[in-house]
């Protein structure tokens, strides 16, 4: 039998973002930011996206906060405080056939986390979007 310890380090997110995404198949940009009173960070237009051929062509509508300076769970606070004051808007958008998700991204190593509070995803689950979650694993 061996007996062994071992200590797990524990590493914060890299290259972090939070976004609110609203995407649709026929999306105009215009009519979002319209309809939000919101500028975006960035949009797509339908169609064949060029980085990636093949993947999805629906359009994209993005409010990011990507702070360097802000850990992840502080970045998606920031974004929720934006369209908890737009929750009407949002869901009237929702009701039309838009989806909406709150996208969350970074750069992960062994031992990475991420904690979100229970306000945080009490706040997330008010707006009656999904949450997803992209890591990335590559050396950089």
């Amino acid at each position: 039998m061996i007996d062994g310890t071992y200590t797990r380090a524990e590493n914060a997110w890299v290259g972090t973002s939070a976004a609110l995404v609203v995407r649709k198949d026929d999306l105009e940009p215009r009519t979002v930011t319209e309809r939000l009173g919101l500028a975006p960070t960035r949009t797509r237009l339908p169609g064949p996206d060029r980085w990636r051929p093949g993947g999805d062509e629906a359009g994209l509508w993005l409010f990011e906060c990507h702070e360097t300076r802000k850990s992840l769970p502080e970045q998606v606070n920031e974004v929720l405080d934006v369209f908890t004051a737009k929750a009407g808007e949002l869901r009237s958008l929702i009701d039309e056939g838009y989806d909406a998700t709150l996208a969350l991204f970074g750069f992960v190593g062994d031992g990475s986390v991420v904690e979100l509070s229970s306000e945080t995803i009490a706040r997330i689950v008010s707006l009656g979007i999904p949450l997803e979650v992209g890591v990335s694993t590559s050396e950089r």
